[in-house]
């Protein structure tokens, strides 16, 4: 399964990209909508993955718009940033 990233933090990406190659994924990222854009027009992604706030003109709606064209299945999500903080207990962590 092939997986678009795009989101413009560098530190963000590489960690995302990381984890999702070891969970077995083939992630394709790009740092910008233009240059998801430019990557949509030659292939097709099974997923995309969006920041909520790109810098440059093309935004995350338009870069699904631009994926759905390719392949009406294509899945989309944007990480929201409001969601609160998950707890997950671990042995020996103080409650």
């Amino acid at each position: 399964m092939s997986v678009l990233l795009v989101e413009d933090d560098p530190l963000i990406r590489e960690f995302v990209v990381e984890a999702l190659r070891e969970a077995g994924y083939h992630v394709i990222h790009a740092s910008t909508g233009e240059e998801a854009l430019a990557w949509c027009k030659r292939y097709a992604a099974d997923v995309l993955v969006t920041d909520v706030r790109l810098p440059g003109q093309v935004d995350r709606w338009q870069i699904a718009e631009r994926c759905r064209e390719q392949d009406p299945d294509c899945r989309s999500s944007t990480p929201r940033a409001s969601l609160p903080p998950l707890h997950v207990p671990f042995p020996g962590a103080a409650s």
